[in-house]
């Protein structure tokens, strides 16, 4: 790679993939290293950093236990947004792979966000099911 770490966290934080790749049709060194870049800018574990020591574990757990970041922080990360989130919502059914993933949370402290976790209890509606017969005459 051409470029150094810092130059490449600058430019990933300040520029969205449009304004890259428009750069990087301007500039021979970026047009050189377009595709270590651009890992770098789309990447799910550089986005990642900011909360957890280990994406690629976290990652992993997450599919373990059928875990789904979701908020602001997916909503950033799919629109390849450069937005600071502070917060990460992650859903996990409740039951077992719920225990399971806090578990892993808790053992590897893994996460580095210091406030407070929110549970969410799901609610349930359940609904009658109604069967609709003819009416004969």
């Amino acid at each position: 790679m051409l470029l150094r770490p810092p130059i490449l966290e600058a430019l990933r934080s300040f520029l969205t993939l449009p304004d890259f790749l428009a750069l990087s049709q301007v500039c021979k060194r970026l047009y050189i290293s377009k595709n270590d870049i651009l890992r770098l800018i789309c990447g799910i574990n550089a986005t990642l950093k900011s909360f957890v020591a280990d994406a690629t574990m976290f990652r992993s757990q997450l599919g373990q236990y059928n875990a789904v970041i979701s908020g602001p922080f997916a909503l950033n990360f799919f629109q390849l947004g450069s937005n600071k989130v502070s917060k990460l919502d992650i859903f996990v059914k409740e039951g077992a792979d719920a225990d399971q993933f806090t578990e892993y949370l808790q053992r590897t402290g893994e996460y580095k966000n210091n406030s407070e976790v929110d549970m969410v209890r799901s609610q349930r509606q359940e609904s009658a099911i109604h069967e609709r017969f003819p009416l004969s005459s």
